[in-house]
């Protein structure tokens, strides 16, 4: 996060890309509450629009975490903003899935409205 902060220092506007990546990085380092507060704080940065690879990245998260429903919420959170969900969105997802240490009731219909 210090990264962004030196970037906006800098007169540079952090893209959705470069948050992107940064997420990316936390996640794979397993540094999870870095990642998650990069992605709330996304949610506030004006004129930022999420795309497909963040939701994707953080599907990664919830499926490092066993949260597969966190996973199936960030899918309704991309449909409400209008962003369509990719191949790579549904690899995360259906990851998410695999990794979950129970089934989730309710959820099967999501994934094809």
């Amino acid at each position: 996060l210090k990264m962004v902060d030196r970037l906006a220092k800098a007169g540079i506007e952090p893209t959705c890309a470069m948050f992107t990546d940064i997420l990316d990085r936390f996640v794979k380092a397993t540094r999870f509450d870095e990642a998650y507060d990069l992605w709330e704080r996304m949610h506030f940065v004006p004129g930022l629009q999420l795309s497909c690879e963040s939701f994707a990245v953080m599907m990664r998260y919830c499926a490092l975490q066993g949260q597969v429903e966190r996973a199936f919420f960030y899918l309704d959170e991309m449909k409400s903003l209008g962003i369509e969900p990719t191949r790579d969105t549904f690899h995360a997802l259906f990851r998410a899935c695999a990794t979950a240490p129970h089934w989730v009731n309710g959820y099967n219909d999501v994934i094809f409205d």
